[in-house]
């Protein structure tokens, strides 16, 4: 796994910005909010630990 740089949020906002949200896309089919309040629930978000 590649280490993460120091300008890994600056370079994701760059990418972002030059491609566009895909969310700002999906909005126009649905309802994403909607859609988080549903999943979220269900799928716990990881806390980013490593279990080895």
């Amino acid at each position: 796994m590649p280490e993460p740089s120091l300008f890994t949020e600056q370079e994701a906002g760059k990418g972002r910005s030059t491609l566009g949200d895909p969310l700002v896309g999906l909005s126009e089919h649905g309802d994403v909010a909607a859609l988080a309040d549903d999943i979220d629930p269900a799928l716990p978000r990881c806390s980013g630990v490593r279990v080895d």
